[in-house]
């Protein structure tokens, strides 16, 4: 591709922000629109890339037609819906943040939709460089025989979900001690009010 690929942003939070730090860094890229449903937050940054706003991505992707990536950094619970769509009614790539999906089935069927269609799918799994990771994976490779006896992590954004795994928001923090096969157990099947959380693995 000889000119600059544009890319589109879903979301205007904290990671949204990140992402277009990131990608006004690289020189063959440009970061074409942006799209949030807050005003506020939209506005801010769209100004700040000097890009046009909207708070509906159909009402942008029908408009804006040299589109060529767009990165889904919304709501955990709505990836879905939002992978699905732009894929299949604008045959878009795209970049979808962690956690990509709620449910396996849903991963399969996004996948096989972008199949279909000739589209890429771009998972976002930053955390495996970060510091502390990296840290425990070079303890990890000094001992590969020694024992890990606990682990703690915190989870800020657990997201309740319908049975059918429909989003329905955010209900607060969650904290989680490893410190058994038991307790290993409780957090990868971790639930929150017996409905499902995001879970973040590395």
């Amino acid at each position: 591709m000889s000119r600059d690929i544009n890319v589109a942003m879903i979301g205007g939070g904290r990671v949204a922000r990140h992402h277009c730090q990131m990608l006004a860094e690289v020189s063959e890229v440009k970061i074409t629109a942006i799209c949030e449903l807050r005003e506020d937050r939209g506005l801010y940054l769209a100004t700040e890339y000097g890009v046009p706003y909207f708070n509906n991505y159909h009402k942008m992707l029908s408009e804006i037609f040299d589109i060529d990536i767009v990165t889904i950094a919304t709501p955990s619970g709505m990836h879905f819906e939002h992978a699905r769509e732009i894929i299949d009614l604008y045959e878009k790539n795209i970049v979808v943040e962690k956690p990509t999906f709620m449910r396996p089935e849903q991963m399969r069927e996004v996948y096989a939709l972008a199949e279909k269609r000739g589209r890429k799918i771009f998972p976002v799994y930053q955390n495996r460089y970060n510091k502390a990771v990296d840290f425990v994976r070079q303890a990890i490779d000094v001992d590969p025989e020694g024992n890990i006896f606990g682990a703690e992590t915190y989870n800020q954004r657990v997201q309740r979900l319908s049975s059918n795994g429909e989003f329905l928001g955010y209900i607060g923090n969650k904290f989680f001690s490893v410190d058994t096969p038991e307790d290993l157990q409780k957090l990868i099947h971790a639930t929150a009010n017996d409905k499902l959380i995001s879970r973040y693995r590395n």
